[in-house]
């Protein structure tokens, strides 16, 4: 088991974003996380990578993680284009010797 998250909720304000009663992610799966802007996916991951905490729950981590960040938006970071960017921050993450990749 890579990841244990139990009973994890995020909202903001009213707006309840996710409710999670228990997730288990393990060794070898790929997982797809599909939703509109503005639904958390982002805020999802960032819970379970462990660089922000969920309203309630707990997320038990039991792998070193890699995370490539979304890149903002309208801001140059570099001289690079954005794919440049994206690519450099793929290729980082690759390199690093994780159990799991977020992207």
């Amino acid at each position: 088991m890579l990841i244990e998250a139990t009973n994890i909720k995020k909202a903001i304000g009213e707006k309840v974003l996710f409710e999670i009663p228990k997730w288990i992610i393990y060794p070898g799966e790929r997982i797809g996380i599909v939703g509109l802007n503005g639904t958390g996916k982002t805020t999802l991951l960032t819970i379970l990578a462990g660089k922000e905490e969920a309203d309630t729950g707990s997320v038990v981590i039991n792998s070193p993680i890699g995370f490539i960040e979304q890149l903002p938006e309208n801001q140059e970071t570099t001289s690079l284009s954005g794919g440049e960017e994206t690519k450099q921050r793929i290729q980082a993450a690759f390199q690093m010797e994780t159990g799991l990749l977020f992207a």
